[in-house]
């Protein structure tokens, strides 16, 4: 635990993460790399260009 959030009526023990704001170009090496997303499942219809323009592999 890094910190707490206030519930009020007591403090939540919590672990507190980086912000990390995804765009279409650190796309590949965040949400994809850590397996948040499937690219099978994120690369499709009309994205399916910017996956490979951003060398993400379906």
């Amino acid at each position: 635990m890094n910190g707490s959030y206030d519930a009020e009526s007591h403090a939540v023990p919590s672990i507190l993460l980086d912000l990390v704001t995804v765009t279409k170009e650190n796309m590949k090496d965040t949400v994809v790399a850590d397996r948040f997303v499937d690219p099978h499942e994120l690369c499709v219809g009309e994205i399916a260009p910017l996956c490979t323009a951003n060398g993400i592999e379906f």
